[in-house]
């Protein structure tokens, strides 16, 4: 049975943490900032480096990056 996307994910996650794959980042950072949302989309934004709020929290796109993206998207509906 093939797994699921989501486990993928959380497989590629786990081996970024326990890898250290970027050192020099690690050494600086609060934790990772992996990524969230549904696994099946079919856009998907990625960001340069995590900024401070997002270090914080762990999250991709609460700093002033999300807050345009989220305007952007008011934009648009």
């Amino acid at each position: 049975m093939a797994k699921s996307k989501q486990a993928e994910l959380d497989k590629i996650k786990q081996q970024i943490l326990d890898d250290t794959v970027c050192a020099d980042l690690a050494a600086t950072a609060t934790q990772l900032v992996f990524g969230e949302g549904n696994p099946d989309a079919e856009l998907v934004f990625i960001g340069e480096a995590p900024g401070k709020n997002e270090d914080e929290q762990g999250l991709p796109f609460v700093g002033a990056a999300g807050k345009f993206l989220k305007a952007l998207g008011r934009l648009h509906h």
